[in-house]
């Protein structure tokens, strides 16, 4: 990874789950509509290295500040030692 990296992309995609699974729930998609399932939530560099991630149930928005900020809080340091405006 290039040690001067200091852009970072955030995105999620939808993971659907079998009809039977009692854990996951229904959440918006705007490639499925509405769907049953669960949500991967990353953050990748732009070297296209994966620096943290989060598997949610689908009803969780991803445009939400708890959302991305959970995933900065567990990455072990990585987004802290790149963005250190950010601890």
């Amino acid at each position: 990874m290039n040690p001067d990296t200091r852009i970072c992309s955030i995105d999620s995609t939808d993971l659907r789950s079998s009809q039977y699974d009692s854990q996951a729930k229904s959440g918006p998609s705007t490639r499925l509509g509405f769907y049953k399932g669960y949500k991967l939530h990353l953050i990748c560099s732009n070297d296209s290295i994966q620096l943290s991630f989060e598997i949610t149930t689908a009803n969780v928005y991803d445009n939400t500040y708890s959302c991305c900020k959970k995933l900065i809080d567990e990455d072990n340091g990585i987004i802290t030692n790149i963005f250190p405006w950010n601890r």
